[in-house]
């Protein structure tokens, strides 16, 4: 099980979108959480990767691994370095986030 966190933003993240279809082209499960939903005991056990694009969030990145452990951070808010070349090429999957674009509006 993968899941994608965006600790910082409520718009479609295009490197969680890519990151969701490199994981299911290669049929993994993937599963996009909100930052601020916690973990429960009825989330399988799996590796998270999260997106930040700014630097003063790391008080909600540090609360994010309080509740799901250590997490794979990329994006502006860590470092300006890319390090998704393996799933560049990867078509974004825009579907994961229909959920949560009913709920933004």
């Amino acid at each position: 099980m993968k899941y994608l966190v965006d600790a910082d933003s409520k718009l479609p993240n295009l490197a969680l979108m890519r990151l969701a279809a490199y994981f299911r082209d290669r049929r993994q499960d993937v599963q996009l959480v909100t930052s601020a939903r916690e973990r429960t005991l009825f989330d399988r056990p799996g590796e998270v990767f999260g997106s930040s694009i700014f630097r003063f969030s790391d008080k909600k990145r540090a609360a994010i691994e309080r509740s799901w452990g250590p997490v794979r951070w990329g994006g502006t808010g860590i470092s300006n370095e890319s390090s998704l070349d393996e799933v560049d090429p990867a078509v974004p999957w825009e579907d994961i986030w229909l959920e949560i674009a009913e709920a933004v509006g």
